[in-house]
């Protein structure tokens, strides 16, 4: 796995020399473990205002989360996350479905081509989501 990309000031946490807005270096943490989900890894970090994350496979930029709940946080899906007040898209807040309905179904992989649809709930619909990974071994 890459080391961090990330370093602080007094003021700023930083990715790739690039200051994050909102964030606040003296408060900030690297998480030893990463986070898993299916065929992800993410590593990942913390401050009072932000949640950051690293995929392993889609390089080094930081994807940022604000007003997540960090001690409720976890990963449906690839791409998508939840807390005990809302479901996340990245770092878009899908609006209209409670977070502790929705909940991870199933794959459908095409062999070989890195293609593959997931399928979620809230127990009153059902959703899919569409993507491609590719593999860099």
């Amino acid at each position: 796995y890459k080391q961090s990309t990330f370093f602080t000031d007094k003021n700023y946490v930083y990715n790739n020399g690039e200051k994050i807005k909102n964030s606040d270096g003296t408060t900030f943490s690297i998480e030893d473990e990463l986070i898993h989900s299916q065929d992800q890894e993410y590593e990942y970090g913390k401050d009072k205002n932000l949640l950051y994350l690293i995929s392993a496979w889609e390089g080094t930029r930081a994807l940022t989360i604000s007003n997540i709940d960090l001690n409720s946080f976890e990963i449906v899906a690839d791409k998508i996350w939840k807390d005990k007040n809302n479901l996340y898209f990245w770092n878009n807040k899908i609006e209209n479905i409670h977070p502790n309905e929705f909940k991870f179904l199933g794959r459908i992989e095409q062999k070989n081509s890195g293609f593959f649809l997931d399928f979620f709930t809230d127990n009153e619909k059902i959703y899919y989501w569409i993507s491609w990974q590719s593999k860099q071994w």
